[in-house]
């Protein structure tokens, strides 16, 4: 996820919480005073970081035969469009795993091992 959408979600986020709360743009909250009123222990991004790695974790955990896996590890025939390549979604989940995919993959077999990945993903998220 790139640095813009992952800024603009976060604007997102606060706006709607602004509106939930009744916060008008005369009071001057902090982030951090706006966090502790709505108890909000992660923010946004960390949220989808742990749903898209638990994603990936179960989806390694299927039989080989299950479609979603074959797509999502599968390669497609044919050329490659000119240009820079597209993030995929895959390219996420190498960052924030810190390995290669077919390793992630391993662990990923492993649930407890896999809970853990997900857990420091998260926790170092903006650290």
């Amino acid at each position: 996820m790139d640095a813009k959408k992952t800024d603009r979600l976060l604007a997102f986020k606060m706006k709607c919480c602004i509106r939930i709360l009744r916060i008008r743009w005369e009071q001057k909250i902090t982030n951090e005073e706006m966090h502790r009123r709505v108890r909000c222990k992660k923010n946004i991004i960390q949220q989808i970081m742990e749903r898209k790695l638990n994603l990936f974790g179960h989806i390694c955990r299927m039989k080989d035969n299950r479609l979603v896996k074959e797509v999502m590890f599968g390669m497609m025939e044919g050329e490659s469009r000119r240009g820079r390549q597209c993030r995929e979604w895959l390219d996420d989940i190498k960052e924030w795993g810190g390995e290669e995919i077919h390793i992630l993959n391993r662990k990923a077999q492993d649930h407890g091992t896999w809970r853990t990945v997900v857990r420091t993903a998260s926790d170092s998220y903006g650290r």
